[in-house]
């Protein structure tokens, strides 16, 4: 509710008194964790609408995907496809439903959270699960490069474990390995 500046921050909020002496050991560090987590201005909006993105009637603002590390490296291989484009993210363990939302909302930029100990224990996130967060404004390159996979039929279970001796190289390897007097044959 205080990150989604639904409410005021009650004092002790602001004290950093919900996080010490709980998960962290000062004080001090929880008032400046406090200050640098993201949070909406108090009063600018009055709610939110969440809906499973199959029956969303609204325009969103972002798209959460709750996915396992090989489905996340498929996504960010499609965020990269069109532009290049490459998802940074600080890792909080706590606050994940403010994490997944709250960062990607005010910058137009995909997030990467990891789900903290209450989605785990509450809404039952997997421990194999991780969130991408998309933004409207990034969906679109997503798109183009989902699309452009499934045009060539590289999913992400496309990618498997392959152990064999003497495994040939990429052709752009050996030119390199060979410019850089490397080259072994």
């Amino acid at each position: 509710m205080i990150s989604y500046g639904l409410v005021e921050p009650p004092e002790s909020y602001l004290k950093g008194l919900t996080s010490y002496p709980f998960f962290i050991a000062s004080q001090e560090a929880a008032i400046k964790r406090v200050k640098e987590g993201f949070r909406l201005p108090y009063g600018k909006y009055v709610g939110l609408s969440i809906a499973p993105l199959s029956k969303v009637n609204f325009e969103p603002d972002v798209v959460l995907i709750y996915c396992n590390p090989a489905q996340l490296r498929y996504l960010l291989l499609a965020l990269r496809y069109k532009e290049g484009y490459q998802v940074t993210s600080k890792f909080d363990p706590i606050g994940s439903c403010v994490q997944s939302v709250i960062p990607s909302f005010l910058t137009g930029e995909c997030w990467i959270t990891v789900p903290d100990p209450g989605e785990f224990e509450r809404a039952i996130a997997g421990e194999d699960e991780i969130i991408l967060t998309v933004p409207r404004n990034r969906l679109e390159e997503l798109m183009v490069g989902l699309k452009s996979f499934e045009e060539r039929d590289l999913t992400f279970k496309s990618f498997t474990f392959v152990m064999r001796p003497n495994f040939p190289q990429p052709p752009f390897y050996r030119e390199y390995f060979k410019m850089w007097g490397l080259d072994s044959s």
